[in-house]
């Protein structure tokens, strides 16, 4: 029997039903007895749940439809639960659980204890929900217990309640329930069982893949091996056209595709039948469909397959002869009538039809080259042909043809001795010193493109030198100059570039502070200069008895202003020298005179610091020790707009006594002690007068 395409036995692996019952025994949950009832597989629930089996020449889901709907039947109370019946046990790992309901209502399912939840398919009057991954308790007295209430339109509430069994030891016996690379386990049950020719049961299993994409792998159990190869003629030769043994994994195996475009491979092992078929649902997203091999390559090792059927070739690399002249090929691979065949290819490669070969000489100072190549069409193929031609080809020598080694004679190039590449000049009139060799030209110029109007000078005609036999010297001016060198002779031109620069201008030193006798602490510093390539910037210090040098960065410019600090703490309370030297990029250089300075890098000392107040005159006494001293100053914050104001430009033997008089209210005062070398020291005070 066939069912749009398929056999019976293989649309039987599409049902997604199915029932198995075995032992009995009783057991206590509660206070309620449950039953494990046992039926004969001919019994009239088990007849009724197979009542379209003859009928199996419609789609899946339509057989799936019929099923379900064989279930339904008039019901005398407000709930009947079609699936599962009560008490019996279930030979897979997932279950169908079915209600009918008198009216069209809202149900829900409590499964063991759980809490209440809706159904996960509703159809009006019909309610199912599905459950995965259930787990063996047939060595438990408790069973799975599922408690079920529905609500109508009146919102009455009616209940119902059932319980059963799972067992999965023949799932595990013949299945690998467990993820296999990239494919993920969704359930296995028993699919059929009987005798048909031999064979006993079915079992079927399903894993999933992204994009909707799923492998069915059954497992047919026969009474004996004789009874596989009635099986294998007429349900799988016998029915697909395009049957062929692969290899998989080092293993032979049947592979054939359906009319949907699912793919199977089918082997055999002892009394075993095994199946992997890989499909998508038809609306999905188009996929292409690829056998799984990996999880193919897994059932492999648990089911070794023992197909024997001899096919001389699968693959064209079969029938390869070692001759690497002739096309190998294997005709109606995987076939049982395949063959291989061997054409004679005459070409592999241009070099199998003749060995190419050139022949140089010189026409009209050009060098020439005659070369006889051959050719091979289609090489490889049975359809390869070898050809021949020759063919001529000259390229244009500048400077003639060497007739003794059949090159172009070297492009002579010119040499320039002076001015220098990259040189940098002090000085504004250089040489000029160039030759070309023995090759004379019509026209020797250059061009400065630095120059505000570039164009081309010329140094002379019809030579081959310029410099050499008279000394020439050309004039340029300050900066960078990029020249270039140009010899023409008719078409002929040949180039050469250089760069140089001139600095013939000293740096300029325009200010430097401090002022002669002045003071320094060391960071009052300052150099005003210009100079445009600026090399290096010293700042030397002449002491009483030993020197010291610092070296700045150096910026390049017109009136570049520095403030340099140094630490001059070796010199304190001396009188040195300092000066300021400056180099350019041609060692130019510049010095400042050297100025006489005095060094004091001590802070003043405040030895005591009182204020009295007589209303709002506040007298401010302070006791210092300094011997460069040069005024007291102070600043009050609360002023509206605060300012420096002076106490002292002077001290009467170390004491600084001033009296001023402040408004009424709260005062912030700074007061600030500082020395000729721009040292300080201060003090805070807050006053309030009133």
């Amino acid at each position: 029997m066939k069912a749009g395409g398929f056999s019976v036995l293989f649309v039987i692996l599409l049902i997604l039903l199915s029932m198995n019952v075995l032992a009995i025994s009783d057991a206590s949950v509660g206070s309620k007895v449950y039953e494990k009832k046992a039926i004969s597989k001919n019994s009239p629930l088990l007849q009724e749940r197979y009542a379209n089996m003859s009928a199996l020449d419609k789609e899946f889901t339509k057989i799936e439809s019929s099923q379900k709907n064989s279930l339904i039947t008039t019901a005398s109370t407000n709930i009947e639960v079609l699936y599962p019946t009560e008490g019996f046990y279930y030979v897979t790992d997932y279950l169908e659980v079915a209600l009918q309901t008198d009216t069209i209502a809202n149900c829900q399912y409590n499964f063991q204890s759980s809490g209440f939840k809706s159904m996960e398919f509703s159809n009006d009057t019909l309610h199912y929900h599905y459950f995965y991954h259930l787990e063996d308790n047939m060595a438990s007295e408790d069973p799975y217990v599922i408690d079920f209430k529905c609500f109508d339109g009146a919102s009455s509430e009616f209940t119902a309640s059932t319980y059963f069994w799972i067992n999965t030891t023949d799932l595990d016996r013949y299945f690998l329930r467990h993820n296999i690379d990239g494919w993920s386990y969704l359930l296995s049950n028993i699919g059929w069982s009987g005798n048909e020719n031999g064979l006993l049961e079915v079992y079927r299993g399903l894993y999933n893949k992204s994009n909707d994409i799923y492998t069915r792998t059954s497992v047919f159990i026969f009474d004996n091996p004789s009874s596989i190869q009635g099986f294998i003629d007429n349900e799988i030769v016998g029915v697909f056209d395009n049957v062929s043994i692969s290899i998989i994994n080092g293993s032979r195996a049947y592979t054939f595709q359906d009319e949907s475009g699912g793919k199977y491979a089918a082997w055999t092992y002892d009394k075993y039948v095994i199946s992997s078929n890989v499909f998508a649902f038809e609306n999905s997203t188009p996929v292409t469909i690829q056998l799984p091999l990996n999880l193919i390559g897994a059932y492999l090792q648990k089911y070794p397959s023992d197909v024997n059927i001899t096919i001389t070739c699968f693959t064209n690399a079969q029938c390869n002869d070692s001759n690497p002249y002739t096309f190998d090929r294997c005709v109606s691979s995987g076939q049982l009538n395949a063959t291989c065949t061997h054409q004679a290819i005459q070409c592999l490669k241009n070099s199998d039809c003749g060995n190419s070969s050139t022949i140089k000489f010189c026409s009209n100072n050009n060098i020439c080259n005659s070369t006889k190549t051959y050719t091979c069409a289609s090489s490889g193929t049975p359809q390869s042909t070898c050809s021949s031609s020759i063919g001529e080809s000259c390229s244009i020598c500048l400077f003639g043809c060497n007739n003794q080694t059949f090159i172009c004679k070297t492009s002579p190039i010119i040499t320039i001795f002076s001015p220098v590449h990259n040189r940098v000049y002090n000085i504004t009139s250089l040489p000029f010193n160039l030759t070309i060799g023995n090759y004379s030209f019509s026209e020797i110029s250059f061009i400065d493109w630095t120059a505000k109007k570039p164009s081309w000078i010329i140094l002379c005609k019809n030579c081959n030198e310029y410099g050499f036999k008279k000394k020439v010297i050309k004039p340029f001016g300050e900066g960078e100059h990029n020249l270039t060198f140009r010899a023409v002779n008719g078409t002929v031109t040949i180039t050469k570039n250089l760069s140089f620069l001139v600095d013939s201008k000293k740096p300029k030193i325009l200010i430097t502070l401090p002022k002669n006798k002045g003071f320094t602490n060391g960071s009052n510093f300052y150099v005003k200069y210009s100079e445009d390539n600026c090399k290096s910037l010293l700042l030397n210090f002449y002491g009483n008895i030993s020197n010291k040098t610092t070296n700045m960065n150096c910026s390049s410019g017109v009136n570049i202003e520095k403030i340099i600090s140094n630490n001059l703490s070796a010199f304190n309370n001396q009188e040195i020298e300092y000066q300021f030297v400056i180099k350019d990029i041609s060692n130019n250089s510049a010095e400042s005179r050297k100025i006489k300075i005095k060094v004091d890098t001590t802070k003043p000392i405040i030895n005591s610091f009182v204020n009295t107040t007589n209303g709002k005159r506040v007298t401010f006494t302070l006791n210092i020790t300094e011997l460069n001293f040069d005024e007291v100053n102070y600043i009050d914050y609360n002023d509206a707009k605060p300012a420096v104001k002076l106490l002292c430009s002077s001290l009467k033997n170390g004491i600084c006594s001033s009296t001023k008089t402040l408004r009424a209210g709260n005062h912030n005062i700074t007061i600030k002690v500082l020395d000729k070398a721009g040292n300080s020291v201060q003090k805070i005070t807050k006053l309030n007068i009133v």
